[in-house]
């Protein structure tokens, strides 16, 4: 029932909070408990409320509060995000990238001068093709149908794939074209 979806919204937003707990299979189980557009709706309002509680709890506690999800190498790693010019478009790749660490990212992301607003919009919108695909998958596992999950999932992980293989050309990139 409504209490169901409910404490899914919020496990959701734990998984957020939590930075080292890989979102994708609650993607997948809110699209077999809520079907695909109920599971994409709760999934992307509990990354909404998870990356507003993670902003504020950034914004709070500071720095000794990202240490624990971010070592001190890889905050230097990620010091493209200061360039303060280009730092919209380059959070919006990064959380639209597969297998960037984007609840990592969230933690970072505070410390910048990107407005929270702004921040949420980004952060959310660029996630939704990814959660678009895992609840859509789930729902296709809710309702027995194992080719289109299965089509799905090996499309998608062909695409997470490509991300790994790519992924220093891709940084490269971001390194080429957003750094000062």
């Amino acid at each position: 029932g409504i209490w169901g979806g409910f404490l899914f919204l919020l496990m959701q937003a734990l998984q957020i909070v939590v930075a080292f707990i890989p979102g994708e299979p609650f993607e997948i189980a809110g699209g077999i408990l809520f079907g695909a557009a109920g599971g994409f709706f709760l999934c992307l309002f509990g990354i909404l409320l998870g990356t507003v509680c993670v902003f504020y709890l950034v914004k709070f506690i500071g720095k000794p509060l990202v240490n624990v999800f971010v070592s001190e190498d890889k905050f230097k790693k990620f010091k493209i995000l200061n360039d303060e010019t280009k730092l919209e478009a380059l959070v919006f790749i990064l959380f639209l990238i597969p297998i960037t660490p984007k609840d990592v990212l969230t933690y970072m992301v505070p410390l910048t001068k990107i407005p929270p607003l702004r921040f949420f919009i980004i952060a959310t919108f660029a996630r939704m093709p990814s959660v678009i695909g895992s609840t859509v998958v789930g729902g296709n596992l809710g309702k027995g149908d194992w080719f289109w999950a299965a089509a799905i999932f090996i499309g998608a992980a062909a695409i997470g794939l490509t991300g790994i293989f790519m992924h220093q050309k891709i940084m490269d990139f971001i390194k080429k074209n957003f750094e000062k």
